[in-house]
């Protein structure tokens, strides 16, 4: 147990107190060059430069119509045969009322342009922009480019798909996009402009709309840089099966997700702030969209903050059918998530392996942790065995401040390791637990409170095909573990503003818990314990932590190590 003044003493002495309760110093902010070398080992992933040389660039454009003007060598548009051409020589027009989409287009595919370039200020309209290989397109400072109304038949329709019965809509096509690249590599998105994509749809978009604003299919040596979204529809970037994807120095606003990576492998993000959305913020995903189960492997997000009203900011799932590994995180300010600051939901079959999280701050957030593996297996038949989690770090992580913004009541939204169950109903025939090397180190977590001592009665059912348990009240307050094995806490602080008179910990069906250098604040009618052992959870080891006392919960069968 650790009192009030004690915890004060083992969080800052000369920290001020607000309001009766304790706030915790943020982790130190680690210089780190993001593990560039192992990036830019397959291809340059740090960007391309901000601006384009304009040398060349033909003068005295036609007249645009509404649709743009006319194009292509040798026509009186004079067509510019260098490097660079400017959208405003194909007929385009910024003034933030006539329809550029075709003029647009024919700069970009113009085979003489190796960049294409909005530049001048004002405001481009235009549908469906499509984007080829070795490509660079920039959106110039003071310039907005400003996604056409719904309602017009401006947009590219959703292509066929015969895997689309295995995720949304939105999930499984790329055409109906304000830009998309489908098969192209080598392409360049820069400038310091701005995106404006409030008229998109944020869900199914109507006949001839839209609902991205940028969309990647089967792509290779993609980059996004210096430029700013303003509204997104459904997606900010909906990225599927790219290899070599560099997104630095972005600041986006989005109306549902921000950033979603869906089996792509060999990923940078870097300086990205998304701030708002009502869908998670930056989610990694495999899915069934391209026809084949495609693994994530070898992303690194750093230097960057997230924030969602509806979600988690930081998520791995919850569409999880290829395997997830060597992923870094580093860096990150989270100011608000719905559910968790960083989540994993593993449903539909994936290993998750070798994912490090350092030097998060957090404040806003529902929760600050859930892992948790279902089975819900969407994916076509064979289905094969529910995933895994295991070999995560999560180290320097600070969360104050947490408020219920998402869904269910505060007490619901503990930090939880959940694993999967015998479920032999759904053809599920073992456990599939979280871990072993599960790594806590360097926490420090300050919840709202409010917990009762009968709460540590709830059995939170476990749900095969939805993560959340939104409606179930969690037995503790600081973490609760459930099928899991291998989980050491290490250098970690938790605390609670009101009372809260759930233990700190309760441990069901575990093996193997370490303890050190563990203090928890304890209510004042939990019962005189810290960490509660339940349903033959056994292994437990306590060591540098005084006062920190364990107890066996009915029922339960082994005793404390």
């Amino acid at each position: 147990m650790v009192t009030l003044s004690l915890m004060w003493v083992l969080l800052a002495s000369s920290m001020p107190l607000a309001h009766d309760h304790l706030r915790f110093p943020e982790p130190p902010t680690r210089a780190t060059d993001g593990g560039l070398g192992r990036l830019t080992a397959r291809n340059d992933l740090t960007g391309a430069g901000s601006g384009v040389s304009r040398k060349g660039t033909a003068s005295g454009a036609a007249s645009a119509t509404d649709t743009g003007a006319r194009s292509g060598p040798g026509s009186s548009t004079g067509v510019a045969t260098g490097l660079s051409c400017n959208v405003r020589d194909f007929g385009a027009r910024s003034d933030n009322r006539t329809l550029s989409t075709r003029a647009i287009n024919s700069a970009i595919q113009n085979s003489s342009c190796a960049s294409v370039v909005l530049s001048g200020g004002g405001v481009f309209v235009s549908g469906s922009l499509r984007l080829r290989s070795h490509l660079t397109l920039t959106l110039e400072a003071g310039t907005t480019l400003r996604a056409a109304s719904n309602f017009i038949n401006a947009y590219d329709p959703p292509e066929p798909n015969p895997w689309d019965a295995w995720q949304d809509f939105g999930h499984s096509h790329w055409h109906n996009a304000l830009l998309w690249g489908d098969g192209i590599t080598g392409f360049t998105l820069n400038g310091g402009g701005t995106i404006d994509g409030g008229a998109l749809a944020s869900a199914n978009p109507p006949i001839g709309g839209g609902d991205k604003v940028l969309s990647l299919k089967s792509s290779s040596d993609i980059t996004v840089t210096q430029v700013t979204v303003r509204e997104s529809g459904h997606f900010v970037l909906l990225a599927t099966n790219v290899s070599g994807l560099a997104l630095t120095h972005l600041t986006l606003s989005p109306t549902r997700d921000c950033l979603d990576i869906v089996g792509s492998s060999h990923v940078l993000v870097r300086d990205v702030h998304c701030a708002g959305g009502g869908d998670d913020s930056l989610v990694l995903k495999s899915d069934f969209s391209v026809g084949v189960a495609l693994p994530v492997h070898n992303v690194t997000v750093l230097d960057s903050s997230f924030s969602t009203v509806g979600a988690t900011a930081v998520e791995i799932g919850s569409e999880t059918t290829g395997n997830f590994t060597d992923l870094r995180f580093d860096n990150i300010t989270i100011y608000s998530a719905g559910d968790a600051g960083i989540g994993m939901a593993i449903m539909d079959g994936s290993n998750v392996r070798n994912v490090h999280y350092s030097n998060f701050v957090m404040t806003g957030v529902t929760s600050p942790f859930q892992f948790y593996i279902g089975a819900r297996m969407l994916r076509p038949q064979p289905v094969g065995a529910p995933g895994s989690i295991r070999d995560i770090v999560i180290e320097n992580v600070t969360a104050t401040d947490m408020v219920n913004l998402g869904h269910g009541y505060p007490r619901n939204w503990t930090a939880t390791l959940d694993g999967q169950p015998i479920d032999r109903k759904h053809g599920v025939s073992e456990t599939r637990v979280v871990g072993p090397n599960i790594t806590f180190e360097g926490i420090r977590l300050m919840y709202p409170g409010g917990g009762e001592r009968a709460d540590v009665e709830s059995q939170c059912p476990h749900n095969r095909t939805h993560w959340m348990m939104v409606d179930e009240v969690r037995p503790a307050y600081g973490f609760f573990l459930r099928n899991s094995i291998g989980t050491t806490f290490r250098d970690v602080v938790i605390g609670f503003e009101k009372p809260d008179n759930r233990p700190c910990f309760v441990a069901d069906q575990t093996d193997i818990l370490i303890f050190d250098n563990v203090h928890c604040q304890r209510g004042a009618h939990v019962g005189g314990y810290d960490i509660g052992l339940r349903h033959n959870a056994r292994h437990i080891s306590i060591i540098n932590s005084p006062g920190l006392i364990a107890k066996r919960l009915p029922p339960s069968q082994e005793p404390v190590d």
